[in-house]
């Protein structure tokens, strides 16, 4: 019989090849000693760098959350974000004593899915560096996997520094702060006497409302020749709807500009944005005390002008297991 090397038989040894490679890969012996996603079902997260960049300001400080999976068809949530680097707040002429960025939500998810679905875990058993790579020796093993999906919402607010620079380079827009002085004169603002940034602030109340996707997994084997390795993670992931009916300006002048002392800025004259958006993916590492990372995009409400941001930050999880209120965790 004739053997040519033709296209297709070359792709056909190739596949045959990889298949041998992976099947080669795959035979560890191994033993599941744990399988339980719903191990713990209280986060509490401590990150002391949460870093949020807009288009206008920066800040670092820091981010406090937990999230309670309550029963089957209820979580609870709550995130305090606080700054304690502020550029705006800081800025060589803003004013002493000057409240720095802070964000509070404190809500809940009404879950609509809530199943446990056999999937494949990716389980690391060896990794390395060198010459510039990282070499990972890996197997997949079945195991349980905690699904939630459900509707969130709750009470958001937010506290941003703002700042009015004066180029007077530049012409005035709709979107500019404008002030309303004791003769009842409105007026844009902008420092004609010492030449300075005027710094305010806005304070924005309201709702969000959203979904929320949650995979849990926590799945413990004992491989012949690796010892213990494990797939903990949780992966969640979410989009929100903000909306702040509520925005209230604040003039925050400094010592030199006493003359602005009186003048109001919280006046329907200034856009306010209400509605915004964002979106979020928070990694974490599950376990009794462990590791957490998240990312946020979006755009803000209140100030209209230059409201998109991201959101980076890590730091510290821990992991505790309550009693469900609403009985045993459902398969």
């Amino acid at each position: 019989m004739k053997f040519t090397l033709s296209r297709p038989n070359i792709l056909l040894t190739f596949t045959l090849l990889l298949s041998a490679c992976s099947l080669k890969s795959q035979s560890v012996n191994y033993r599941i000693q744990e399988n339980d996603p719903d191990k713990r079902n209280l986060y509490i997260h401590l990150n002391p760098f949460n870093t949020q960049c807009y288009l206008s300001n920066i800040s670092i400080g820091y981010n406090l959350q937990a999230t309670w999976m309550t029963a089957k068809l209820f979580q609870v949530q709550i995130d305090y974000r606080k700054a304690y680097l502020d550029a705006n707040a800081s800025g060589v002429f803003s004013p002493s004593g000057l409240k720095k960025s802070s964000q509070l939500e404190i809500g809940g998810v009404f879950n609509f899915r809530y199943k446990l679905k056999n999937v494949a875990h990716k389980v690391v058993l060896h990794s390395s560096s060198g010459g510039g790579y990282t070499y990972t020796k890996y197997i997949m093993v079945m195991g349980e996997a905690r699904k939630v999906a459900g509707l969130r919402g709750g009470f958001l607010s937010f506290l941003s520094n703002h700042k009015v620079d004066n180029d007077i380079t530049e012409a005035f827009t709709e979107y500019d702060l404008k002030g309303k002085a004791n003769d009842g004169q409105v007026r844009y603002l902008r420092d004609s006497v010492n030449y300075e940034t005027i710094n305010y602030v806005a304070q924005s109340t309201g709702i969000y409302a959203g979904i929320d996707l949650k995979s849990l997994k926590f799945l413990v084997i004992n491989g012949e020749g690796y010892g213990k390795r494990s797939c903990r993670t949780v992966n969640n992931f979410y989009a929100d709807v903000l909306f702040t009916p509520l925005i209230k300006y604040e003039l925050k002048p400094n010592a030199g500009q006493s003359y602005l002392n009186d003048v109001d800025v919280n006046i329907s004259e200034n856009k306010r944005r209400m509605l915004g958006w964002r979106a979020g993916w928070h990694w974490i590492f599950n376990s009794t005390v462990g590791f957490n990372s998240k990312m946020e995009i979006g755009q803000q409400p209140g100030v209209p002008k230059k409201s998109f941001f991201m959101t980076v930050g890590f730091g510290m999880s821990i992991g505790l297991k309550t009693k469900n209120l609403g009985g045993k965790d459902e398969k």
